[in-house]
Formats: structure tokens, C-alpha cells, sequence
């Protein structure tokens, strides 16, 4: 039974080494999309999940292909607007039903999709172009920390005021 489960996550972790050298190479040099790419492949924790657990890795896979897609937005053509965005909104969502855990891909997608989107808006200066990331960036530390707080706290107290009987 879990043969299958393994194997999948096995497979979702060699396409995730591959699709994290292109999300990479898109965006830095290809030594440095060599050395992003190896530095995943020869980390512990993707073997160590599809042996236990697993859905996580199969998950990042469809986050990191909607990521690619964003990636490879080019903003002069509207198709490539359209098909690339639809293209990663389909992979998001089938990234949300793979697994509970992804609640944390949100965040990551928005910001790398106003990061890659930012060398397209033209700033008086170079300095601008770094400001504009690290705000938004700041903005959702903020923005989670509050949240998660506040949503933490209401659900405990849901389950503790509940009486079992």
C-alpha cells in the first residue's frame, strides 16, 4: 500500500530538484542554479518525508511548477500573461488539495510573483527596486504573525470551551 505513496514522493522529489534548477537558472546564473539544485537533492528531509508521511513533497512539487510559471511571465505578450497565470493558478490549487500543509505556499507565491514582477515597474532609481520587495516582504511577516496568532488563539479556545461527554 504505501509502495505507492513512496514512490510518488520519490519521483516528486527528483522533479522538484530539476524545477528548482529552472526556477533558479530563470533567475540567477546557472552555477548557482547547479549548487540551489544540489543543495535540495542531498538534503535529508524530502527521503525522510516519503518514507513517513510523504504528501508534502508531491505538493511542492505543484508549488514549485507554479512558481516556474510565473517565472517564465513575459509581460509584452498578453497571452503569455494569461497562459502562464492560469497556468499557476491551476497548479496553486492542485498544490492546496495535495496537502494541509501547503498553507504556507500563499506567502512565498505572492511575494516571488511581486518580486518577478518588479523588474517590469519602473522606479526613479535602483535602490526603489529593492525597497518595493523587501516592504512587501516585511509586510507579510507582519501580516502572518498576526494572524496565525490570533487564528491559534481562537481555535484553542474553541476546542477548550467544548465539552466532551
Amino acid at each position: 500500500k504505501e509502495i505507492v505513496n513512496v514512490t510518488l514522493c520519490l519521483i516528486s522529489n527528483m522533479a522538484n530538484t530539476i524545477l528548482i534548477y529552472l526556477i533558479a537558472a530563470k533567475i540567477f546564473s546557472y552555477e548557482t542554479a547547479f549548487i540551489c539544485s544540489m543543495l535540495y537533492l542531498s538534503s535529508f528531509w524530502p527521503f525522510q518525508v516519503s518514507i513517513y508521511f510523504g504528501h508534502i513533497i508531491y505538493s511542492t512539487m505543484w508549488f514549485l511548477i507554479s512558481l516556474l510559471a510565473i517565472a517564465y511571465i513575459n509581460i509584452e505578450d498578453i497571452y503569455s500573461i494569461l497562459i502562464f497565470s492560469f497556468l499557476s493558478g491551476v497548479t496553486c490549487f492542485i498544490c492546496f488539495a495535495s496537502s494541509s500543509s501547503s498553507r504556507k505556499y500563499p506567502p512565498m507565491i505572492f511575494l516571488f510573483l511581486i518580486v518577478s514582477l518588479s523588474k517590469f515597474i519602473e522606479l526613479p532609481n535602483s535602490l526603489a527596486g529593492y525597497i518595493l520587495p523587501l516592504a512587501v516582504f516585511l509586510l507579510f511577516i507582519v501580516v502572518l504573525k498576526n494572524t496565525s496568532k490570533f487564528l491559534s488563539i481562537k481555535i484553542i479556545n474553541f476546542f477548550i470551551k467544548k465539552k466532551y461527554t
